[in-house]
C-alpha cells in the first residue's frame, strides 16, 4: 500500500513538473513576439499589426510584418476554422460584413452592458457573461484590479476589430487577400481604434471582455482562459520593448466612421491590378 501511495505521488509530481515546464511562460511568450521586423516596416504597419491582439499570440504568431508570419497552410487552417473563409470571394465577403457589424451589439448585450453601468449583474437566462469575464480577469487571473475595469472597457468594439484584423493578416499569409484591400481596411481599422481608446492596456483589456462577453467564461471551470489572460499580461509588460516601436494613439485623428464600401471598392480597384500577395483556440465567431 505505501509502495503504491509513493507511485503515485511520485507520478503526480512528474505531472505536475512536465505541465510547468510545457506551459509557455510570459517571459518565453514575450521573446516570441519580440520586434525583429522582417523588412522596413514603419511604426504604423507595426501598429495595424498589433491590433490583432491576443488572437496572434495565441496562435504563436508575431507582429513583425503586416501580414501573418505563419504558413499559408496554417493561415487558410484557421480563416476556415475561424471564419470559414476559403477562398479570395469569401474573405471579401468576410470583411465586408465584419466592416459592417463592428460593434453592433445585439439586444441581450444591450441589456446586460445597461446592467454593468448601473451596478446590477443580473441576468434572466441565470448567468451574467459580463459579470463572470470581469471577475474572472480580476480576482481570479489577477491580471486587472477589479477598480482597472471602466465603462470604456464595456464594448465589443475592440473585438470585433481584433477579429477583423487577424482576418486580414492571415488573408494575406494565406493569398486570399489583394494587398490594396488589405492595407484599406487596417488603415480604417487603425483609425476606428484610435475613436474608442486611447492606449494598449485599454483596447486589449476591452478585447478580453468582448470576447467574454460573446463566449461565456466559467470561472468555475475556465479552461483555456488561463492562456487567453496570459495574452493581456504578455502583450502589456512589452511596453518597452514592442509597443514602443509602434506609432503613437495620438499621431492619428479621424473624425468621420468607417464606410466599409468605400474602403473594400478602393481596395479591390488597386487589387484587380496587384493581385494576391497547430491546435488553437476556437473562439472568434
Amino acid at each position: 500500500m505505501i509502495l503504491w501511495t509513493a507511485l503515485f505521488l511520485w507520478l503526480g509530481a512528474l505531472c505536475w513538473f512536465l505541465y510547468i515546464r510545457m506551459s509557455p511562460t510570459d517571459a518565453r511568450l514575450r521573446r516570441r513576439i519580440r520586434f525583429k521586423p522582417c523588412n522596413e516596416s514603419g511604426s504604423s504597419q507595426l501598429f495595424c499589426s498589433l491590433l490583432s491582439g491576443s488572437l496572434a499570440v495565441l496562435e504563436r504568431d508575431d507582429f513583425n510584418r503586416l501580414e501573418s508570419a505563419l504558413t499559408v497552410r496554417q493561415a487558410r487552417h484557421l480563416l476556415a476554422n475561424y471564419w470559414n473563409i476559403d477562398s479570395r470571394e469569401s474573405w471579401l465577403r468576410a470583411i465586408e460584413a465584419r466592416l459592417h457589424g463592428l460593434g453592433e451589439r445585439s439586444t441581450r448585450e444591450r441589456v446586460l452592458l445597461d446592467q454593468w453601468r448601473e451596478g446590477n449583474f443580473f441576468d434572466t437566462e441565470g448567468r451574467d457573461p459580463l459579470q463572470d469575464v470581469c471577475t474572472f480577469l480580476s480576482m481570479e487571473a489577477c491580471v486587472v484590479g477589479p477598480r482597472e475595469i471602466g465603462a470604456h472597457h464595456m464594448n465589443p468594439m475592440a473585438w470585433d476589430i481584433q477579429q477583423a484584423a487577424y482576418a486580414v493578416r492571415l488573408g494575406l499569409a494565406a493569398g486570399y487577400a489583394p494587398t490594396g484591400v488589405a492595407r484599406n481596411v487596417m488603415d480604417r481599422l487603425q483609425a476606428e481604434v484610435r475613436l474608442h481608446y486611447g492606449s494598449w492596456s485599454d483596447y486589449f483589456l476591452s478585447s478580453l471582455i468582448g470576447m467574454g462577453l460573446r463566449h461565456h467564461v466559467d470561472i468555475f471551470s475556465p479552461g483555456d482562459w488561463h492562456r487567453i489572460a496570459q495574452t493581456y499580461t504578455v502583450l502589456v509588460s512589452s511596453s518597452e520593448g514592442l509597443l514602443r516601436h509602434a506609432s503613437t494613439w495620438s499621431s492619428t485623428k479621424v473624425d468621420e466612421p468607417i464606410n466599409p464600401t468605400a474602403v473594400l471598392d478602393s481596395g479591390r480597384r488597386i487589387g484587380h491590378v496587384d493581385g494576391a500577395n497547430q491546435a488553437s483556440v476556437h473562439f472568434p465567431a
